[in-house]
């Protein structure tokens, strides 16, 4: 014998609210994932971020990536982060994501320029400092030690496509010129004016010396006294 169900008592079942935009999050993280990445459903997983109700965490066919759902978005708004980094000359790397922070991309630029003058001038990082940008912006002319150095930003990579890590704006500051520019000329020691310097005193000529007497004609040698004849030799 078979017994008749009522059709109301499915409809409890039907009626029944959805479980609510929140948890719909991960469905369409999920979906967007696969669509971007050409990645099966079945290989997908997905995690919400710990501590946080807006950030999932996808990860499937060997990529990663964290979603940013919002806190009032709609299903279309869930954008994945994406992160800016730049490798400045001295092989450090200065990254941030991008979706957090407007001014996130020029202040890491800034960031890699001035490691790379630190490590191309004989400067330390307090010794530079950053006079010119490129077209984008992002900081590329840097002063120190008498110097000046331009760098070139070159795209390492820039695709849609996923890495490990996740959508990843990989730039690289390479040196372009060096140019040494003059030094100002030191400011005085003191301000005071300068003292002149003492008149040379008036010189006056000689006093003529008198002319020396001529000296005394020499006396005459006294003539020899008469001799009284010998009477002994007188004749007789």
């Amino acid at each position: 014998m078979r017994l008749a169900v009522p059709a109301l008592a499915v409809l409890p079942l039907l009626l029944l609210p959805s479980a609510g935009c929140v948890h719909s999050w991960p469905l369409v993280v999920r979906n967007a994932f696969a669509d971007t990445y050409w990645c099966p459903v079945n290989q997908i997983e997905v995690h919400s971020e710990p501590g946080s109700d807006r950030l999932y965490r996808v990860a499937g066919c060997g990529l990663e990536v964290t979603y940013d759902c919002g806190d009032a978005a709609g299903p279309k708004e869930c954008q994945a982060r994406q992160r800016a980094e730049y490798e400045a000359t001295d092989g450090t790397t200065h990254g941030a994501w991008l979706n957090e922070d407007p001014n996130a991309n020029t202040t890491t630029s800034r960031e890699a320029a001035i490691a790379s003058a630190a490590h191309d001038l004989p400067c330390d990082r307090a010794s530079v400092r950053v006079v010119g940008n490129d077209p984008n912006g992002l900081a590329n002319v840097i002063d120190g030690c008498g110097q000046r150095v331009t760098y070139q930003i070159a795209d390492v990579a820039d695709e849609t496509a996923a890495s490990p890590s996740g959508p990843v704006k990989k730039h690289k500051y390479v040196l372009i010129r060096r140019l040494p520019f003059a030094t100002p000329p030191a400011p005085p020691t003191t301000s005071a004016a300068p003292v002149p310097a003492p008149a040379p005193a008036p010189t006056t000529a000689p006093a003529p010396t008198p002319a020396s007497p001529p000296a005394p004609a020499p006396a005459p040698a006294p003539s020899a006294a008469p001799t009284a004849p010998d009477p002994l030799s007188t004749p007789r």
